[in-house]
């Protein structure tokens, strides 16, 4: 597989995924219209890397599919490998649990460590589920909103506000995306450094979602929670997966790293174990192991697509404003220059008139976001080259 580059890899290659994918198939259900470009939920149009390809191929020749060896700890042994590899940190495998899904770890979570009308702490704009899952089982959501700085268009934690909210008592958990979804934005060490500070000294857990973190675009690098502090183990679980990274939402091989003997000890006792989905065993084995040209390839496409996606705003439709993201196929487009009355219209307005599936502002943390969209851009170029051209179009009969 070539392409005029020279890579191995082609990411431009248009993929039938009718049929086989939500982000396709879903849209007369979720948006009431079909076809739209399909910029919404968070999955690539991308073929997954030859070595995942050939890895599950070959499982599948075995032809039995009953429970796997679990002994070998060839699941958590990806995970030690591939910390070790990208980010020089050291992961016991004794501490790396799996779960199907982050969301079920985090709900998880929720559940161990906290009880009803304990505080759950979340800061907005975040990704949906967070909402749902501060209030779910009687706990009361606290909302800390990030602040945004209208000059650089990028968002800030506001620690003066997350302190007043420590203080307030009753908080267990803070729910935390690192990168910010929906925004990509990276945190710096000096940043997680500050809320590790806060967490410790007010007795919080800290539960941060990295699931798009192994996307890193433009040199970014991103720090991992459990090594932007030295006492970062004592009040942080992390939690991730390659589904994102590396195109494999569908096998659910998510985790939870937590080296606190007594959050780990604590799990033990509320959490039923989950078994492993054979596929993800060894999926996750052939993504940290042998996808590295794969990974590093689809990194660059992805900074063509952002840049792309940004020139052509700034160009062509000057009433959007794009967050560059820092990490990930998503980007947040700030729509408040189109001046729509409502958040309803401006979604309306991307399904009925660009022809576009995005993600609503609103379900990230409702009215102050209603007048943005989060895009997926986690495709071929030519798709997005068509769907900006669409919204365009659209833009200008708004606005003449």
């Amino acid at each position: 597989m070539t392409n005029n580059n020279n890579k191995k890899y082609n990411f431009n290659h248009l993929i039938d995924r009718k049929g086989f994918s939500r982000k396709y198939d879903d849209q007369i259900q979720v948006f009431g219209a079909d076809p739209l470009y399909p910029m919404w939920i968070a999955d690539m149009d991308f073929y997954i890397s030859d070595a995942i390809n050939q890895t599950l191929q070959n499982r599948c020749k075995h032809k039995i599919f009953g429970y796997p060896n679990t002994s070998n700890l060839k699941f958590e042994k990806s995970v030690q490998h591939w910390f070790d590899k990208q980010y020089d940190m050291v992961v016991n495998p004794s501490d790396v649990t799996y779960f199907p899904g982050v969301v079920t770890a985090l709900l998880n979570t929720v559940i161990t460590l906290s009880d009803k009308d304990d505080k759950i702490v979340v800061m907005p704009p975040i990704y949906p589920p967070f909402l749902k899952l501060a209030n779910t089982l009687g706990r009361k959501g606290c909302i800390c909103p990030l602040k945004m700085d209208k000059d650089t268009l990028r968002y800030n934690i506001d620690y003066e506000l997350l302190e007043d909210v420590f203080k307030s008592g009753n908080v267990k958990l803070l729910l935390f995306c690192s990168p910010q979804n929906p925004s990509g934005r990276a945190w710096s060490y000096d940043e997680l450094n500050r809320l590790i500070e806060l967490s410790l000294k007010y007795n919080v857990i800290l539960v941060s979602d990295e699931v798009h973190a192994d996307m890193p675009l433009f040199d970014t690098k991103h720090i991992p929670i459990l090594k932007a502090h030295p006492k970062a183990h004592q009040c942080s679980i992390l939690c991730s997966s390659p589904s994102k990274t590396f195109n494999l939402a569908g096998l659910f091989p998510s985790y939870m790293i937590t080296p606190n003997p007594e959050i780990k000890n604590a799990f033990k006792k509320t959490t039923f174990a989950f078994d492993k989905n054979l596929f993800a065993i060894e999926a996750i084995h052939a993504a940290y192991h042998d996808s590295d040209d794969w990974h590093k390839e689809m990194i660059e496409y992805l900074e063509g697509n952002v840049t792309f996606l940004i020139e052509f705003i700034n160009n062509y439709i000057p009433e959007i404003k794009v967050m560059k993201p820092d990490s990930s196929f998503l980007a947040w487009l700030d729509c408040r220059l189109l001046d729509f009355k409502n958040g309803d219209d401006l979604s309306n307005f991307f399904i009925k008139h660009a022809n576009i599936a995005t993600s609503n502002g609103s379900t990230f943390g409702g009215i102050k976001y209603a007048q943005f969209q989060r895009i997926n851009l986690g495709c071929s170029r030519v798709l997005l080259s068509d769907a900006l051209e669409s919204l365009k179009e659209a833009v200008y009969k708004h606005i003449k």
